[in-house]
């Protein structure tokens, strides 16, 4: 059996600064269960019940004779406001208000707000809410700011369909390293991408590593006049550089990056040894990325363009 919570005390309810109107009809309160305040809300309730469900069914309800007379008094002042579902935040509560009642100029140019109004549109049955926040992720039009790591991008992405955010957002687990995954963020990444997240990565790292202690052969140049100093150059450079980079535990370079690693250090050897070495070390160097192509597309495949997919699917 849950336990009921109490409200806040009176004298801790407060006015909202932007969502009060005297002149308005009805009153609501907002009490959220880990806050100490209440905020009261006063709005225009026609204009949002033509907009949302859950407000549109709530102004609906019949009331009649044998309607008990605390029913009838509801939202009709401060004392005897509508209580809001307590489980929501101010700040998704305030998102669905500024999206209904502000101009789209004045809307915050946040990822914060975007996500605070797609669960506000979810929970309030506001369709075009949903699908605005869809298209303003899918444009990129927002700045980014901390809230959006990788793990909550992909869950965002999934959980409301929105593609942009999928992709970007696995493209990130899969540089994200195993010891910052909490089990907050396993939740939001899912089984079945977990699994190819795990693959990809068991994948990757067994080519680096065999890549890292069994480097590129070198590759002589048959003009080349010192390939004894080439070679000896190649081989050293190779342990020296390339491998602690593609070690490193926090500061990894990706294979497709170690060319450029090296280049400063490969002086002594000649131009046309050195062109003709990472000409035949391309292709391994080019695994990683190939791995992640793959990977990436699988994501695609299941879940990019499929609308009304759930996070958990």
């Amino acid at each position: 059996m849950s336990e009921i919570v109490a409200l806040p005390a009176r004298d801790t309810w407060i006015h909202h600064p932007d969502f009060y109107n005297p002149l308005s009809p009805l009153v609501f309160l907002l009490a959220p269960y880990e806050s100490d305040i209440a905020i009261l809300y006063r709005f225009g309730v026609d204009t949002l019940a033509r907009r949302s469900a859950f407000f549109r069914d709530t102004f609906s309800l019949p009331r009649g004779p044998q309607t008990p007379a605390e029913i009838l008094r509801e939202g009709v002042s401060d004392e005897s406001p509508i209580i809001l579902p307590r489980t929501l935040s101010q700040d998704v509560m305030d998102a669905v208000l500024i999206y209904i009642f502000n101009a789209s100029h004045e809307y915050p140019k946040k990822t914060k707000f975007l996500i605070n109004l797609v669960n506000g549109a979810t929970l309030f049955g506001i369709p075009d809410g949903i699908t605005w926040v869809q298209k303003e992720f899918n444009r990129n039009s927002f700045s980014y700011d901390s809230i959006l790591n990788a793990p909550l991008e992909f869950y965002i992405g999934r959980r409301f369909n929105i593609d942009n955010l999928i992709t970007s957002g696995f493209d990130g687990l899969l540089l994200m390293s195993f010891s910052g995954i909490t089990v907050d963020n396993i939740q939001q990444i899912g089984e079945e991408a977990l699994q190819l997240l795990l693959d990809a990565r068991a994948e990757i790292e067994a080519a680096r590593k065999n890549l890292a202690y069994d480097g590129p052969a070198y590759a002589a140049d048959e003009h080349c006049e010192t390939q004894a100093v080439c070679g000896q150059t190649w081989d050293g450079v190779w342990r020296a550089i390339a491998f602690p980079a593609l070690n490193h535990p926090s500061a990894r370079y990706r294979l497709c990056e170690i060319r450029k690693v090296m280049e400063a250090h490969l002086g002594s050897m000649c131009k046309e040894c050195k062109e003709k070495t990472f000409e035949a070390a391309d292709y391994a160097l080019q695994r990683e990325e190939r791995y992640l192509a793959r990977v990436r597309k699988a994501v695609e495949d299941r879940w990019v363009g499929k609308g009304g997919n759930s996070a958990t699917a």
